[in-house]
């Protein structure tokens, strides 16, 4: 198949490629940079920053108002399934299915991922731990089928992630290897991970969440908990894979419906915003094990939705342009930094006996934005550029 027609993906031509180093090959085979893809992880963080700043400000109860909006790490999930997927499917299609490209894939993502976590897990860790840092946070096992996540909690959904960057590739390699057939495979591999995420979370509502039915705070707890963990949560970002299948195998019908799917995208956003702020004691998880075991599986499919026509957004302003782009070129430092941030600037106000009426507040605020934007524009700048850069030589010298 000619991966030039499928636009989105690559920018490569595979009648130059045959000659090429297979290094060479895996640097040409590249997405393509999105604004539509730059304004969705944009939006995505300040989602999360959201949320945070404002539980923070009821915890302390400068203000009775929660916000209610949609689920920005689910997002994320469905977002990172998109890419990878697409990175995947593209490496299979020019390079095959060998154990080579599978070691390349990953590092690719370690030297993305891993070199932030690491840093923020140490300063963290010394900061509210006295710097005894636990075996399980480096090895993403926090949350994995427990939680054990009391200092770093934010990190929950690293650990799904880079679990899914670990054991997706592996199934679906393998199945390539053994059907020869790429479509096949990842059709299956979606479909294992999706019954799989749908079972687990079965099981712990009906077997582990049961037994607290009776106290609210405690159920709400458990709940967070399990919805959480990587075993129940894995299948939402398979959702984001299945869309970059879509797109590469069927351009035409993910751009032909792209405003009815954004409709049925919204639509199934909102309905889960409000079930999951409004109407989730009404509800009841235990009584409802089917319906809650595959509702996050539904908001990823819900944001899916939306991909086809979002990748067409124009934004003719530079300054707008610039903003989301740039916002989303440093949104992993910001994930993993900003609560970090706000309970030091809580801790510290607070010695200081700032007082809480409302321009106070948002003095605060403001001081936090500006720092966290100016914070994580350094350490992209100065600490996670230079891992992104270099693992392109990385895999021309080791991997040739």
């Amino acid at each position: 198949m000619d991966i030039t027609k499928n636009a989105g993906f690559v920018q490569a031509d595979l009648s130059k490629q045959i000659s090429l180093s297979p290094a060479t090959k895996q640097a040409a085979v590249v997405k393509e940079k999105n604004l539509g893809l730059d304004v969705v992880r944009t939006t995505a963080i300040l989602i999360v920053v959201l949320v945070h700043m404002n539980l923070c400000l009821y915890n302390i109860h400068v203000t009775d108002t929660l916000l209610y909006l949609p689920d920005g790490v689910g997002v994320f999930f469905v977002l990172s399934g998109y890419l990878i997927g697409g990175i995947l499917i593209n490496t299979i299609q020019v390079n095959g299915s060998g154990k080579k490209e599978l070691f390349k894939f990953w590092w690719m993502r370690w030297f993305r991922t891993l070199p932030n976590y690491f840093l923020f897990t140490m300063i963290v860790f010394l900061l509210f731990n006295h710097g005894h840092i636990k075996l399980v946070n480096l090895f993403f096992l926090q949350n994995f089928y427990k939680t054990r996540n009391e200092i770093y909690v934010e990190t929950w959904s690293l650990s799904v992630e880079e679990w899914f960057y670990l054991l997706f590739p592996v199934i679906l390699f393998i199945l390539c290897a053994i059907s020869k057939n790429l479509k096949r495979s990842i059709l299956i591999t979606i479909g294992v991970f999706c019954i799989a995420g749908f079972c687990t979370k079965y099981y712990y509502i009906t077997q582990y969440l049961k037994i607290t039915f009776y106290n609210m705070k405690l159920h709400d707890l458990k709940w967070f908990e399990i919805k959480t963990l990587v075993v129940n949560r894995m299948d939402c970002i398979s959702i984001g894979v299945l869309g970059a299948y879509l797109k590469y195998y069927y351009p035409s019908f993910w751009k032909k419906y792209k405003r009815i799917f954004a409709v049925l995208g919204i639509s199934i956003i909102i309905v889960y915003t409000i079930i999951e702020n409004k109407l989730f004691h009404n509800i009841p998880i235990t009584k409802n094990p089917f319906f809650w075991s595959g509702f996050y599986l539904a908001y990823s499919i819900g944001v899916l939705l939306l991909l086809p026509a979002i990748e067409d957004i124009v934004i003719k302003n530079k300054l707008v342009n610039h903003f989301f782009s740039h916002t989303s070129k440093i949104s992993y430092s910001m994930y993993l930094i900003h609560l970090t941030l706000l309970k030091i600037l809580g801790l510290l106000f607070s010695a200081l006996k700032f007082s809480s009426d409302a321009l106070s507040i948002i003095f605060i605020l403001f001081v936090y934005i500006v720092l966290l934007y100016i914070l994580c524009n350094f350490i992209y700048k100065y600490f996670e550029k230079r891992f992104i850069d270099y693992r392109v030589s990385f895999i021309a010298k080791y991997f040739k």
